[in-house]
């Protein structure tokens, strides 16, 4: 079977969505003859790939029908609002090639919410509109859809009145790399007896940068204790805390979440996001303690409260009392990263998913 992946792909920069893409077309190019097509994949090197070099739809659609015609595909997979777009159009003209179309968010759902909470009113009011008119014109007709959760599944069904049968779901995963429990020797942090809880929060998405001003408020409340809240993570500063500490890009995490207390999912209500947080199984692949709100479980269904991670409150004050209460009492809760990580190892490594997409997927479409 000759199947080829379109997506928002960038492996000198590989985050969220285009690490979805990434691995799951690592563990796929073991049983079939894969193709993946992103914005740069000049770091690809377990399959054939080329570049767009651009996330405009029109040069998706230009580049994916080039290589539709060379590669001639059995399978076209792509994933989130251009790609799929670009690939919406071409299965108007293709005879005889199946499309799946991947939703590792909902762009709709998410700057509908920001709308609804007064946060970035004309921006939101326009990225929302434009993403229900994308995601509707997607999730129209037959096409086989694939939700990264549950949650993402019901919005497809609820929104777009999409029958239950056309959507598979499969979840995000932990990176093989994050999984080796190989301990990183080198400290990151000071020598200074603080203790530290980190993020991982770049700011080029809304979402991070309401969990970070969050984080500030409660930040404040620590200001007379010996803990530090570390930042990783690209993008301007949102902030000036004394016990803030931004550390801007870092080429591996892992040292800097093994060497850290907590690990935080601080986000508020309205800071939605699209699909489960890929920072989160970063988080359990270290066996961290993991202290989160509510809306920081989004797509984190197995994930439970004094099972895999503590549940606090999207109130500034009770994440700072719950965290200090982690912080003072760590021992008693190494548990819960060991119960996470366990979890995760069981159920959500990407070989796994991408195991889950060949036999649930391609299989039941009948494209093997």
């Amino acid at each position: 079977m000759r199947v080829l992946m379109v997506s928002k792909l960038n492996t000198p920069r590989s985050y969220g969505g285009s690490n979805r893409a990434y691995y799951l077309g690592k563990y796929l190019s073991d049983w079939v003859d894969l193709f993946q097509l992103g914005v740069d994949c000049s770091g690809i090197d377990y399959c054939k790939s080329d570049s767009v070099g651009s996330l405009s739809v029109r040069e998706f659609y230009k580049k994916t029908s080039e290589v539709i015609a060379s590669f001639r595909p059995d399978v076209v997979y792509s994933f989130e609002s251009r790609a799929n777009l670009a690939c919406k159009f071409l299965k108007k003209r293709i005879p005889g090639v199946k499309f799946i179309f991947d939703f590792t968010s909902s762009p709709a759902f998410e700057w509908g919410t920001y709308l609804r909470h007064g946060k970035k009113i004309p921006l939101s009011l326009y990225r929302w509109l434009r993403g229900v008119i994308i995601e509707k014109m997607v999730t129209s007709g037959d096409t086989i859809l694939i939700a990264a959760g549950e949650f993402l599944k019901d919005i497809l069904i609820e929104k777009y009145n999409v029958s239950p049968d056309r959507i598979f779901v499969v979840p995000n995963g932990a990176p093989p790399e994050m999984l080796d429990q190989a301990q990183m020797l080198k400290n990151p942090y000071p020598e200074d007896g603080k203790k530290r809880a980190v993020m991982i929060g770049p700011r080029d998405d809304y979402t991070n940068i309401l969990a970070v001003r969050f984080l500030h408020q409660v930040a404040e409340m620590l200001e007379d204790k010996d803990i530090e809240i570390v930042i990783l993570g690209g993008g301007p500063k949102v902030g000036k805390s004394p016990n803030v500490r931004y550390t801007g890009y870092v080429e591996d995490v892992r040292p800097y979440l093994d060497h850290a207390d907590i690990c935080l999912l601080p986000y508020p209500r309205e800071a939605v996001c699209g699909g489960a947080r890929l920072k989160a199984f970063e988080y359990f692949s270290r066996k961290k303690i993991v202290l989160t709100t509510p809306e920081g479980l989004r797509g984190l269904e197995e994930f439970r409260h004094l099972e895999h991670l503590y549940l606090s409150e999207d109130n500034p004050s009770q994440f700072a009392n719950d965290l200090c209460f982690l912080l003072e009492n760590k021992r008693q809760f190494v548990y819960l990263g060991e119960a996470a990580y366990q979890l995760v190892s069981d159920k959500y490594t990407w070989k796994k998913l991408a195991d889950l997409v060949l036999k649930e997927v391609f299989f039941q479409i009948g494209t093997t």
